[in-house]
């Protein structure tokens, strides 16, 4: 990932998986696109020496159409499951997130051939309010550092 996320933040262990792959999603009528899989995971220390957690998968398919219906399909499954997605753009939406008592935020964007989910969660103790603004600070600006090294090109950004 490289670059800290947020001001004032600085970048711990990170590990990544990126698998040379080519996977198959189910398709409609029988087709089944491909797409590659690549994710990150990540501790920031913030400047008052706390540790938040950052983790992100990103999915490019052969072509945009197969991505927007994975999009469609996930934020489905996230309203049935009564996730309460809140819109952010027409193709990018926000949930609460918990990890192990950790609460947090996931944002999942679609952009051309791109689908990716991004997750923070905030230090142990705290609460979501209280951190809001970093939260959704680090979210955002994770989504556009990985979106400009995965994304179309040609299709305008929804973190932007």
């Amino acid at each position: 990932m490289g670059a800290p996320p947020a001001e004032g933040f600085t970048l711990g262990s990170t590990a990544d998986s990126a698998s040379p792959e080519t996977r198959e999603d189910i398709g409609e009528s029988g087709g089944r696109p491909l797409y590659r899989r690549t994710g990150c995971l990540a501790d920031l220390k913030g400047s008052d020496g706390a540790f938040w957690k950052l983790s992100a998968t990103a999915s490019v398919y052969e072509d945009s159409e197969p991505a927007r219906r994975a999009y469609r399909i996930k934020e489905d499954l996230d309203r049935a499951h009564g996730r309460r997605p809140q819109k952010v753009h027409d193709t990018a939406y926000a949930l609460p997130a918990d990890d192990r008592g950790r609460p947090g935020r996931t944002l999942l964007l679609g952009n051309g051939d791109l689908l990716l989910t991004v997750s923070a969660y905030v230090p142990h103790g705290s609460t979501e309010r209280e951190v809001r603004k970093d939260l959704e600070q680090i979210l955002g600006n994770a989504a556009r550092l990985i979106e400009g090294g995965l994304c179309d090109h040609d299709t305008p950004s929804p973190a932007a």
